[in-house]
């Protein structure tokens, strides 16, 4: 039995840039992790919901 699935491309939003401090945020978050610094981990956590009400709300 096989599945036709078929996307009506008309309905998908295209897409936007990606926020630049979005991308700082994440890439300083992943390198603490990485380094197992766990506070400043949870800081980036916290500083990226204040930016993301700040900034994209």
């Amino acid at each position: 039995m096989t599945h036709d699935r078929t996307v009506d491309t008309a309905t998908i939003a295209p897409a936007r840039p990606r926020c630049e401090e979005c991308q700082e945020i994440k890439l300083r978050r992943t390198h603490a992790l990485q380094a197992g610094d766990l506070r400043r981990a949870e800081l980036l956590t916290a500083a990226m919901g204040v930016h993301l009400r700040q900034a994209h709300a």
